[in-house]
């Protein structure tokens, strides 16, 4: 005879089951929501000092850290390679060496040829 309560019962293998179900779909489901979660990108700063004579505060957003420091690795790489162009204290710069006095043509890249258009407009 199978009695409700006991070790054993069929009443206690059901609720076993059912509870072990129960905790799966627990896990699934509270797994799946904080993986959910982690895929939403969110927000990072970064604080730069002496870029371009000044202080920079960067925000983006990103899906991970590793991701927004590449972000990051970017933008200053981006800001660099613009202030090698376009910087009028950097007397090495591509617009510092065009300013500079002389009695020839100089040939200009791209970006700084836009630049002086937009200037002379």
């Amino acid at each position: 005879m199978t009695t409700a309560g006991g070790d054993g019962s069929l009443v206690s293998r059901l609720n076993a089951r059912f509870l072990g179900w129960v905790g799966a779909f627990w896990v699934l489901a509270l797994g799946g929501a904080r993986l959910a979660a982690e895929d939403q990108p969110r927000w990072y700063a970064f604080a730069h000092e002496h870029v371009l004579g000044t202080s920079l505060e960067l925000k983006l957003t990103a899906k991970s850290a590793l991701a927004a420091e590449a972000g990051e690795t970017a933008a200053l790489a981006e800001i660099d390679r613009l202030a090698a162009i376009l910087s009028s204290y950097d007397a090495t710069s591509e617009f510092s060496r065009w300013q500079a006095p002389r009695e020839v043509d100089v040939a200009v890249s791209v970006e700084l040829f836009e630049v002086l258009v937009l200037f002379d407009t």
